[in-house]
């Protein structure tokens, strides 16, 4: 009867604390190195399934890649700033908040960006400054891999997610072109970015100035991340 009693104790107790610890709050690791801060809370729903929301914030900085690094590239002095948020579906394949898993999530992400842009044609070097802002809605799947490392102390790995977009830019740039040759160097500027940024872009002149827009979809893939939880 004393053995019966403290098992059944002991399950209820175990009942109590699993049911109070159907949280964990995390930290995307890499994303520090980029000057991003990327964190996610993730909730049970379920027996085997979770929700989860995630949260992104870059703030406006230099982005430091092979673009800037190159001093042959016509792309220098780039900026950017990112806010995103992601929400999530999860359902993992033997416990709760342990092992591999499948998932499907939205994302909505805003980029600022600037950057100056050195045109060279015919009528020889000038320099462009571009800025532009970019709204993504993006839908996809992912499979990861979430193990605890402690009783409260979580890593999740997501190793592939891809799905499709749509994205739109929409921008100003500012020039010293010459005014008899205006639309034709603004032409030659979209049809270098056209394969830069894969879209087809349409602007307007206002006289040193323009405005441009660009849209595309497209298939889009979610790279791999590291996030450090803990569970409560």
């Amino acid at each position: 009867m004393i053995v019966l009693s403290t098992v059944l104790h002991a399950q209820k107790k175990d009942s109590i604390q699993n049911k109070e610890q159907r949280n964990i709050l995390k930290l995307n690791l890499p994303a520090l190195a980029f000057s991003a801060i990327n964190i996610q809370y993730e909730r049970q729903v379920g027996d085997k399934t979770s929700l989860a929301l995630g949260f992104v914030k870059r703030f406006n900085r230099p982005v430091f890649n092979y673009i800037d690094r190159d001093q042959s590239t016509l792309i220098e002095d780039v900026y950017l700033s990112t806010t995103a948020l992601t929400p999530e579906v999860k359902c993992y394949f033997n416990k709760l908040f342990n092992g591999p898993y499948v998932g499907a999530y939205g994302r909505w992400r805003r980029n600022f960006v600037g950057y100056n842009y050195r045109h060279i044609d015919v009528l020889g070097l000038a320099n462009v400054d571009m800025k532009y802002q970019e709204n993504i809605l993006h839908i996809g799947a992912l499979l990861g891999y979430q193990f605890n490392l402690s009783n409260d102390i979580y890593v999740d790995f997501w190793m592939m997610g891809i799905g499709m977009s749509r994205s739109e830019i929409k921008g100003e740039a500012s020039t010293n072109f010459d005014v008899d040759y205006r639309n034709y160097r603004i032409d030659r500027i979209f049809d270098n970015l056209n394969g830069v940024y894969h879209r087809t872009f349409s602007f307007t002149n206002d006289d040193q100035d323009f405005s441009f827009y660009g849209e595309a979809y497209r298939a889009a893939f979610r790279g791999v991340g590291v996030c450090l939880g803990i569970r409560f």
